[in-house]
């Protein structure tokens, strides 16, 4: 996950960071900050739940 307002990591760098990685996906985090929220944390490991090994 990243935010495209993140002054740490900016997106570009992000998506090209994705982009080495086959399995990679980039989704965009809603809130404008570098550290995820609660919300996004659990929505993050709820889809890796769905998963499965």
């Amino acid at each position: 996950m990243a935010c495209t307002a993140d002054q740490e990591v900016p997106f570009p760098a992000a998506e090209a960071t994705a982009a080495l990685f086959p399995a990679a996906r980039l989704t965009e985090q809603r809130e404008p900050d570098h550290i995820p929220s609660e919300e996004t944390l659990r929505e993050l490991f709820g889809e890796l739940g769905d998963e499965g090994p």
